[in-house]
């Protein structure tokens, strides 16, 4: 059976970066797919493709959400999915994976 490469593009498997408190952003023409958490983690602000999450608000389509407190803490070992094009945490250590 043949090797899936197409998976492994849109999962992050075209490298990561490691951050400890400084905003990163991905290589050009790409996003970071996921967060990961190596101690518990606030961040500033997470970029999104097309949107800004940050402990200000939230703009963008959909409902029900809430802005993400101030403060707010991502426990060690937490992941978060999605596709973001900067991230700036303001405490903790993360690995963020970046692909198409």
């Amino acid at each position: 059976m043949g090797k899936n490469y197409i998976a492994d593009i849109t999962f992050g498997q075209t490298g990561s970066t490691y951050s400890i408190g400084a905003v990163i952003t991905p290589p050009t023409g790409q996003v970071f797919v996921a967060i990961q958490m190596l101690e518990d983690t606030t961040f500033t602000t997470l970029t999104s493709d097309n949107e800004t999450v940050g402990t200000t608000g939230y703009t963008g389509a959909g409902t029900g959400g809430i802005v993400i407190p101030s403060g707010q803490v991502f426990p060690k070992g937490t992941t978060l999915y999605g596709r973001y094009k900067s991230v700036d945490p303001n405490a903790g250590k993360i690995i963020a994976y970046s692909a198409y």
